[in-house]
């Protein structure tokens, strides 16, 4: 049986994104001493995303904070113990634009597809992805623009918009106050989204078993989040990978499916060197194949599958466009 143990120390921190902190707790071995320049590094992106925060909220744009500093203050009532380069903020579609240009007075600019001018383009874009993506000349940082939390959904945007908006709840971090899913839909999000990535970065599992540890979630909340969500194979995949990985940790209590491609898949995703910068054609097909069987239902693998040709032949066309000027 693999688990964490079956990796190095510097597997774990270099490939798989886990602290030097977390890595010691979870192997009760000694890690080298996070450096002065790590540490000044960590409070300097706090700082960023406050500011950030702050210049979004002075123009009354309201913003979810996905994962990165909030969500390890939150699971370890420390911001810095997780690693991220990312600042995930979810807002609302009619704040996409105006969010863009505050971002670019930062110094922010997008980074691959970005949100066309014309509003055919733009609509496009809206419908088939879920985010853009922003960095800094100046920062090793970038910021992922979400407006909706996954790009296909196994529901009706409008029904995952209305889940989004009836579980949040409101916390406070350095002196500011901040809207954050509920501990039941951050859960079930964390499950989601590790699950799509194939769980291929044990950081975001070693999230999830810190959180089941402590033992806050509202079960029977979140059994109905997350048969709305249909998120049933994905949970039992979960399962699954924190049985391998972390054979102590509690699970989640759901009835598991079968899941045997999606488990076989995760674990040689997991074991692999990381992503390439550029992915084969097998290597998309693989992928694809795995998110159309993270869900069940026709519709949803239709929809699934739509959604990649659209957004590739957007893609073709705006880079055919580009190399004519």
């Amino acid at each position: 049986m693999v688990s964490i143990h079956s990796f190095s120390k510097d597997q774990l921190l270099g490939r798989h994104g886990l602290s030097a902190r977390q890595v010691k707790a979870l192997l009760g071995a000694e890690v080298p001493e996070e450096s002065i320049e790590t540490k000044t590094r960590e409070l300097d992106k706090i700082a960023e995303f406050l500011r950030i925060g702050d210049l979004l909220h002075s123009h009354n744009i309201n913003f979810i904070p996905l994962k990165g500093p909030i969500l390890s203050f939150r699971i370890y009532g420390d911001a810095t113990v997780r690693k991220y380069c990312d600042f995930d903020l979810l807002v609302e579609p009619s704040s996409v634009l105006k969010a863009r240009e505050l971002l670019a007075e930062l110094g922010y600019e997008p980074v691959g597809y970005t949100l066309p001018e014309n509003k055919t383009g733009r609509r496009i874009v809206l419908s088939h992805v879920h985010h853009v993506l922003f960095t800094h000349s100046l920062h090793e940082l970038r910021v992922e623009l979400h407006w909706r939390l996954f790009q296909t959904p196994p529901v009706r945007t409008t029904i995952l918009a209305g889940l989004v908006d009836a579980n949040l709840s409101e916390i406070q971090f350095a002196d500011r106050s901040f809207i954050v899913l509920d501990d039941e839909m951050e859960l079930l999000y964390m499950v989601i989204h590790g699950s799509i990535h194939n769980w291929r970065r044990l950081k975001w599992l070693a999230d999830v078993h810190e959180l089941l540890q402590r033992e806050e979630i509202d079960w029977p909340k979140f059994l109905i989040l997350a048969q709305k969500l249909r998120a049933g194979r994905l949970i039992s995949l979960t399962n699954f990978m924190l049985s391998q990985y972390f054979p102590s940790c509690p699970t989640i209590p759901w009835k598991n499916e079968k899941t045997t491609f999606l488990n076989s898949y995760a674990i040689r995703k997991v074991s692999e060197p990381d992503e390439p910068e550029h992915e084969t054609v097998v290597m998309k097909m693989n992928r694809l194949r795995f998110s159309v069987h993270s869900y069940p239902g026709l519709t949803y693998k239709l929809r699934r599958v739509g959604s990649a040709l659209i957004f590739y032949v957007y893609q073709l066309l705006r880079n055919s466009n580009h190399s004519t000027v």
